[in-house]
């Protein structure tokens, strides 16, 4: 498959706005690749949802940066986390935290972080 043509695949530490608008010819529907791969791994075995310490124990760190380092390089088409030899449910989660961590720009704003706030208050 011919990945994007635009020279540079990185899909971490990009714009998020960047990221939907390059990937868009490929029906991502607005959400960018990597999310959706990391949503369809946890989505064929909802048990791996289940992991103790699914968000709070770390993956591995070279693990991590194998994974950061396949997406970076082919913008996400054509990869099956899955079929990634050893990974591991707390290596998916931690790559997932370090792709929100490595946002240029944060997800809310001050705006809406605490529109988000008041709204979750009045819940």
């Amino acid at each position: 498959t011919n990945l994007i043509n635009w020279g540079n695949n990185r899909v971490f530490s990009v714009e998020l706005c960047y990221l939907i608008e390059k990937e868009e010819n490929y029906d991502n529907k607005g959400i960018p690749i990597i999310l959706q791969k990391i949503n369809e791994y946890f989505y064929n075995d909802s048990s791996l949802l289940k992991t103790d310490g699914l968000f709070r124990v770390p993956g591995t760190l070279q693990v991590e940066n194998e994974v950061k380092k396949l997406f970076d390089s082919t913008g996400g088409l054509g990869i099956t986390i899955s079929e990634i030899p050893e990974i591991t449910p707390h290596d998916v989660a931690s790559v997932l935290k370090t792709y929100f961590r490595e946002l240029p720009q944060p997800l809310f704003n001050d705006k809406c972080f605490y529109s988000a706030v008041d709204l979750i208050s009045n819940i």
